[in-house]
């Protein structure tokens, strides 16, 4: 469809999967949410990224890196909330946790995520979602008791004053005024020809 409307250029945001780059013909360039959501974890003590299950642990990762902090991958084995923790050598007591996810529509395992990290003795725990697509009432309970809330408007602009909604649009025009006039990527594009 991209091909027959002559679109030779194809850019996008947090992929949920990374294998839909083989299906693209044309160049490719895939931004990351990293860059919205790094400034406002500078207030976070001995933080640790989560990523709420395995599909999530390569942003998790890259999140963690940009920090210099630790980061965690929750195995979530079924839907009868049987978890495993990856890195479970890291101690969770007193630590504050920031769930790092690039999709959201019923917050099941967010709100799973967030479960056993109380259970695991953590001080505060954040939420961080780039593709909020919150069904009627997720938000509010996604919201509840959390130090941090935050999306992007990649979807929709956040209802609540209680969420931080951080603008894409920059992000994104940096990135095609770049590709347009050939000038080199900003950090954190990954490009695939």
């Amino acid at each position: 469809m991209f091909a027959a409307a002559n679109i030779d250029r194809v850019v996008t945001l947090d992929l949920h999967n990374h294998a839909s780059v083989g299906l693209f013909a044309m160049p490719f360039y895939h931004l990351s949410s990293v860059a919205l959501f790094k400034p406002l974890l500078k207030n976070f003590a001995d933080l640790l990224i989560v990523a709420p299950d395995y599909g999530g642990q390569h942003r998790a990762q890259m999140l963690a890196t940009t920090l210099a902090c630790d980061y965690l991958c929750i195995d979530k084995r079924n839907d009868k909330q049987e978890y495993m923790q990856v890195n479970s050598t890291l101690v969770l007591q007193g630590r504050d946790c920031v769930l790092y996810d690039d999709i959201c529509v019923s917050g099941r395992t967010l709100l799973w995520a967030q479960e056993l990290l109380q259970q695991q003795g953590a001080k505060n725990i954040g939420v961080l979602v780039t593709h909020a697509l919150f069904n009627a009432g997720t938000a509010a309970q996604l919201n509840n008791k959390q130090q941090l809330f935050a999306c992007s408007d990649s979807v929709l602009a956040a209802t609540s004053e209680e969420i931080v909604t951080m603008p894409i649009a920059s992000l994104l025009a940096e990135t095609i005024t770049a590709l347009h006039h050939d000038h080199e990527l900003p950090a954190g594009v990954q490009g695939y020809a």
